[in-house]
């Protein structure tokens, strides 16, 4: 079941060392950006929290730098502490679509200089948010063909989060084990904040200014269904009666 999945990605987070590296890749355009950072934000703000790691944020937009300091200030997460270029370095936009992907996960220290990473194993999860299933896709299958070759990457965890839209494409990889785990849409984020009882709050709030404003649609269009019988009875009586 989907809580049974919420459950074990939080077991998979318990599992990473205090302190370690953690990637994260930013794989979505600025007009999705509050979608993917409220779903986001309860799974992020768990592993700040629980585990404090180093976070390496890279991106494949060209608005990449900026979406990044955007999450980290949506998040809430620079108040926990975390600075650039200390608990979290920005390394912004990864350019090449997957013949970047698969250079960077050979060699990701030609675009890290400055981060303390030399190999892609020495990530202890990486974590792609994402609101594309192909590009979504892309990872996952760079990073499954890097597991095959370098048994040193067994136990590193891929976590996805995805737009509602891309969820269910990817679900297959989580199925197979290929991903750990999987938020998918503000549904999930708003499940996995109530259980872990995470800190920012803001799915459980989009994800209830949403179900608010279903509701008035959903009322709206009953209440003018009402009114349009009501007026088509009123008429037919005027009409019988002129009769």
């Amino acid at each position: 079941t989907q809580m049974t999945e919420i459950s074990n990605m939080a077991t998979t987070l318990q599992g990473i060392p205090e302190g370690a590296p953690v990637l994260v890749v930013m794989d979505y355009e600025p007009a999705l950006a509050g979608e993917m950072e409220a779903s986001a934000g309860p799974l992020l703000d768990q592993i700040v929290v629980a585990r404090k790691p180093n976070l390496t944020f890279i991106a494949t937009s060209p608005n990449g730098a900026g979406l990044i300091e955007r999450l980290m200030a949506s998040t809430r997460i620079a108040e926990l502490g975390y600075q650039p270029d200390s608990q979290y370095f920005n390394i912004g936009y990864l350019p090449g679509g997957s013949a970047g992907v698969h250079g960077f996960i050979e060699q990701p220290q030609s675009m890290m200089p400055a981060v303390r990473v030399s190999l892609f194993s020495d990530f202890a999860a990486v974590l792609v948010i994402t609101d594309h299933a192909e590009s979504g896709l892309v990872w996952i299958e760079q990073v499954e063909l890097m597991k095959q070759s370098n048994p040193a990457l067994a136990n590193q965890p891929l976590l996805i989060v995805a737009s509602a839209q891309a969820g269910p494409l990817l679900q297959p990889y989580v199925s197979s084990k290929q991903v750990s785990g999987m938020i998918s849409g503000l549904s999930d984020a708003s499940r996995y904040e109530f259980m872990n009882n995470s800190r920012p709050g803001i799915a459980r709030s989009y994800w209830d200014a949403f179900g608010v404003g279903l509701f008035m649609a959903v009322l709206a269009i009953v209440l003018g269904s009402l009114w349009s019988l009501f007026m088509g009875i009123r008429s037919r009586r005027a009409k019988a009666e002129q009769g």
